[in-house]
C-alpha cells in the first residue's frame, strides 16, 4: 500500500516487509525475493568483510524523464541498488525518483535513459551519472537481478571513490558483468567517502524509495 504526501509517494510498507523478510532469510540461510531481487543474488557481504555497526545514508536523486518506462518500474531497480550497497557496506541511498531534470543540492544525481552515449553507463561527477536503462552485461555465477541496478551500483561506486577492479567477473567494480561483490578495502574507501557527504544512523534497514512529482526542468 502507498502512503501519499505532497509531491511524494512513499513505498513504506514494502520497505518494512522487505527488511523483515531479509532478517528471516539470513537467519535461515535462505534466499528470498526481498533479499535477492530477480536472479537470486543475496547481496550479503562475502566472507572477510568486517560487519559495519552503523548505516551511512547518502541522498540520491534518480532522474527518469528520458526513460521509456513508467516511473513505478524503477522502484525495484533502486531497491536492488540499495541491497547491493547496504548489505555489504551499510551504505544506504535515500532515493527520490523523478521525471524532473532538476539537480539535487546534496548527494548524487543519476539518470536512467535509453542511451548513455553508446556506453552502459558513465560517471562524470556527483551530479552527472548516467546509466543505460537496458545495459548489456555478461553473466556470472551469482548475478545481480536487474542489469540497470548493477550498472547504477557500479557507477555509484565510482562516485564513492572506487576504481575498476577487473580480477573477477563477480566484482561490482568489474566492467560489463552482472557481478555485485565488494571487497574489504572497497567497503572502507566507500564508507570514508560516504561519511563526508552522508549522515550516520543506527537502524539496520535499507533506505526508503520515494516517487516525487516535480515540474519538468531542463538540465543546464
Amino acid at each position: 500500500m502507498l502512503t501519499q504526501s505532497p509531491g511524494c509517494r512513499k513505498y513504506q510498507n514494502w520497505n518494512v516487509l522487505s527488511s523483515f523478510l531479509l532478517v528471516f532469510a539470513l537467519a535461515l540461510n535462505i534466499t528470498t525475493p526481498a533479499a535477492s531481487g530477480v536472479g537470486g543474488a543475496t547481496h550479503v557481504a562475502p566472507s572477510g568483510i568486517t560487519p559495519q555497526p552503523r548505516s551511512l545514508v547518502v541522498p540520491l536523486r534518480v532522474h527518469v524523464g528520458e526513460s521509456r518506462k513508467p516511473i513505478e518500474a524503477w522502484v525495484p531497480v533502486v531497491q536492488e541498488i540499495n541491497h547491493i550497497w547496504f548489505h555489504q557496506a551499510r551504505i544506504c541511498f535515500d532515493t527520490r525518483i523523478t521525471r524532473s531534470d532538476q539537480i539535487s543540492a546534496t548527494g548524487f544525481d543519476l539518470w536512467f535513459a535509453p542511451d548513455a552515449d553508446g556506453m552502459n553507463g558513465y560517471y562524470v561527477d556527483a551530479h552527472d551519472i548516467r546509466v543505460r536503462e537496458e545495459p548489456e552485461l555478461a553473466q556470472v555465477d551469482r548475478p545481480a537481478g536487474h542489469p540497470a541496478a548493477r550498472t547504477a551500483a557500479h557507477e555509484l561506486g565510482h562516485a564513492l571513490g572506487l576504481a575498476h577492479r577487473q580480477n573477477s567477473d563477480e566484482n561490482l567494480m568489474r566492467s560489463m558483468t552482472l557481478g555485485w561483490q565488494l571487497d574489504g578495502e572497497e567497503v572502507r574507501m566507500a564508507r570514508t567517502r560516504a561519511e563526508a557527504i552522508g549522515t550516520l544512523r543506527k537502524d539496520r534497514s535499507p533506505c526508503a524509495v520515494h516517487l516525487q512529482e516535480e515540474p519538468e526542468v531542463k538540465r543546464r
